[in-house]
């Protein structure tokens, strides 16, 4: 918390900017070591580990609930890319007219990613995949991926906490 503080406390995104690279190489890693543990591991961890199993691959879940979709479309939807910090990104640029450029390309790059690290994970854990998905290899694996994601994740927390306050400050300074 203190350390976060610390860091969110910094007057322009610019400044925090070098700490966005430092996260989001930190989550690509812990992402793309999970996602290469379940292509060349034998089962999922949650899959029984002797005997036949079966993935259960299906596009739609019949047997599913209302609130089960719902919570799968919430998830996707409110973790998607930091749109949040969006209008904070704007109001700093240095060529405001460049920001669209930028959104597209952050927007196309975060989809490409989503779908092909979910489905690749998906596809070969299928029904045992974890929530989160960094435990889908297995325990060992899990905390080797949470190791590598952990800068990321402070660093989410750094710049959340940076945006929010701003957004906070600026009404209140109003």
């Amino acid at each position: 918390m203190v350390g976060t503080f610390a860091m969110a406390s910094i007057q322009t995104l610019n400044k925090v900017s070098i700490l966005g690279w430092i996260g989001f190489v930190s989550v690509m890693a812990a992402i793309l070591t999970i996602t290469v543990a379940v292509g060349i591991q034998d089962r999922p961890s949650a899959a029984p580990q002797t005997g036949p199993w079966d993935k259960n691959i299906a596009a739609v879940n019949p047997s599913g609930t209302f609130l089960g979709g719902m919570a799968a479309v919430s998830t996707v939807v409110f973790s998607y890319s930091g749109t949040p910090a969006f209008f904070n990104v704007i109001g700093e640029m240095r060529r405001p007219q460049d920001y669209n450029r930028a959104l597209y390309t952050c927007q196309t790059v975060v989809t490409m990613t989503y779908l092909t690290i979910g489905i690749v994970v998906y596809y070969y854990c299928g029904q045992y995949l974890a929530n989160p998905a960094l435990g889908s290899a297995g325990v060992i694996v899990k905390k080797v991926a949470y190791g590598i994601a952990l800068p990321g994740l402070f660093v989410s927390v750094t710049i959340y906490t940076h945006v929010g306050a701003k957004m906070i400050f600026v009404r209140v300074l109003r």
